[in-house]
């Protein structure tokens, strides 16, 4: 009996390596969206809790406080842009992941069917051998007789 070889072995196995790759790199995306989404929630919090002072202020202070205020809104309005820019990425990575594993599955069963068919094969190779062996078995007992 012939031993079962896939021809697209090698392909399969690179195809395989590629899909692996792929979602590693899903997962490094999605962990870059959360660190972004939190920092953009710290950024949002921050600016929550900045204050303006009650009382009687200097004009410098009361510069600082609009240029503080001012940084805090650039550092959310980046950290959004950030999450976005991100979430993208994220999304393109998860298409290729996503045709990665397609291809792979495809090759999965690929080799699926043609193991199949092969063991239909040997099977029906035995079936004639066996065959041939019952014939030759009859004609020689039809002789001895």
């Amino acid at each position: 009996m012939r031993r079962y070889r896939f021809r697209l072995e090698t392909i399969s196995r690179i195809r395989d390596l590629e899909e692996h790759i792929a979602r590693e790199k899903v997962m490094r995306a999605q962990y870059e969206l959360h660190k972004a989404n939190a920092m953009r929630d710290e950024c949002a919090d921050e600016l929550r809790r900045f204050q303006i002072p009650s009382g009687v202020a200097s004009i410098s202070d009361l510069a600082w406080i609009g240029m503080q205020g001012e940084r805090l809104g650039n550092s959310l309005a980046m950290a959004q842009e950030d999450v976005e820019k991100k979430d993208k990425a994220c999304m393109e990575v998860k298409r290729e992941w996503s045709e990665r594993k397609k291809r792979a599955s495809a090759l999965v069963r690929l080799k699926a069917r043609t193991r199949g068919e092969w063991k239909e094969e040997v099977l029906r190779e035995e079936a004639g051998q066996l065959d041939e062996i019952a014939t030759v078995r009859f004609i020689l007992q039809g002789r001895e007789s």
